[in-house]
């Protein structure tokens, strides 16, 4: 779908596929998140591999190509404007998977499934763990928040205000917590009206599909408003009374 960068593995069906993928390729990069967007339905494009999957009955991996994809499809997705040593770093993953496959890995044992997470770390390190580790990890995670959110109260129970004390530590960090969802809420609204505004003030509804850096430059500073209107509007409203906050903002 793109002419430069790196090859992402962003679809596949068996734990085992991916666990020899990691193991073999030598520049691993890829993560769950583009696996899950695509089951999603929202993305609209395809590739051979569902149809290998819905009418061959077969597992699989799906790679690409993903940097400058506005290319894609247009009358600049040509040979020329390919990346040097593009092609050859796709084939390089593809003959490493390959010869894994067929010297290595017990094919036959490998099952359909998609219960499972992958992540690369600066495409050196490829990490491939099931959902029930994952939820296990989630639970050890919210446990520790969920203790260091009641320790100022546990630790000041000796003390002859401790109830007031633990109800202010909790207070404080359900307005943090609100904050921050207010923060992440303004910072995926306010680029909409950004494209609003382009769509039907500027009548350029793809301008920013020229070069991916003009999406950076049209939706990031709108995201960054509505990051600092909520700030804003928590100093003129008052929503949080704890002065050493306020002075902080």
């Amino acid at each position: 779908m793109g002419n430069s960068g790196k090859e992402v593995l962003f679809q596949a069906n068996s734990q085992s596929l991916v666990e020899a993928y990691g193991k073999s390729v030598r520049r691993p990069h890829g993560s769950v998140s583009s696996n899950d967007l695509f089951k999603t339905g929202l993305i609209l494009s395809d590739t051979d591999y569902r149809q290998f999957l819905e009418y061959g009955g077969m597992l699989g991996i799906d790679m690409a190509i993903y940097q400058n994809s506005y290319l894609y499809h247009t009358m600049l997705d040509t040979a020329e404007n390919i990346q040097p040593g593009l092609i050859q770093h796709s084939g390089e993953n593809a003959l490493d998977m390959v010869l894994h496959l067929m010297t290595e890995a017990e094919i036959e044992t490998f099952k359909e499934g998609r219960d499972f997470i992958y992540f690369d770390l600066f495409d050196t390190l490829f990490f491939v763990y099931s959902t029930k580790t994952a939820a296990l990890i989630h639970a050890i995670v919210i446990s520790l928040s969920v203790f260091e959110i009641i320790r100022p109260g546990i630790w000041a129970a000796s003390s002859p205000d401790s109830q007031r004390k633990s109800v202010r530590s909790l207070f404080a960090f359900i307005k943090t917590l609100v904050f921050v969802i207010a923060n992440f809420v303004a910072a995926l609204i306010t680029p909409i009206f950004a494209g609003i505004f382009t769509q039907f003030v500027l009548g350029k509804p793809l301008m920013y599909f020229k070069e991916e850096w003009l999406a950076f430059l049209i939706f990031g500073p709108a995201s960054l408003l509505g990051i600092f209107a909520t700030h804003i509007f928590v100093r003129l409203f008052s929503f949080y009374k704890c002065p050493r906050y306020a002075s902080s903002i």
